[in-house]
């Protein structure tokens, strides 16, 4: 999906987007090269926020891999930015990301890109079936979903 905002900034491809908690305006955007986009959406308007000047395109933040990985290029497809629980008992926000490839499930620091964790175990019976750039898609969280904690 081509996007253009109005300062004449670009994203090739976005992959997926997820509003911020408790906002209808403020969105992080993935792209299909790994990295985060942060946009401002007017929705109140009835034109299509996606394809004129209702857009207004924010900092571009780098996923960076897992460390100690030897993955230099992460095809991120889904986002769901969640709550969660801060080593200091405060709320943080977290960005967890589907990949295609590499197959996996990982969790970023929305703010800076930085990998913070790889919570889910993909069982080999999926990984099996699973070749080339045909990973995960979109990522979705049930409403409600209480402040998750990747400890």
């Amino acid at each position: 999906v081509p996007l253009n905002d109005s300062s004449g900034g670009t994203l090739a491809q976005v992959s997926g987007l997820s509003f911020l908690p408790g906002s209808l305006t403020k969105v992080l955007l993935i792209g299909d090269d790994g990295l985060f986009f942060t946009a401002t959406v007017d929705l109140t308007n009835g034109s299509h926020p996606f394809c004129d000047e209702d857009v207004k395109l924010g900092r571009q933040i780098p996923l960076q891999p897992q460390p100690g990985s030897n993955v230099h290029r992460l095809d991120a497809e889904g986002i769901v930015v969640l709550p969660a629980k801060g080593p200091l008992g405060g709320t943080e926000l977290t960005a967890w990301v589907s990949l295609e490839s590499p197959l996996d499930v990982l969790v970023f620091n929305p703010q800076t890109g930085a990998y913070l964790a790889s919570p889910l175990v993909i069982p080999e019976i999926i990984r099996r079936r699973v070749s080339g750039n045909q990973g995960f898609e979109s990522l979705s969280a049930a409403p409600g979903i209480p402040n998750t904690s990747l400890c």
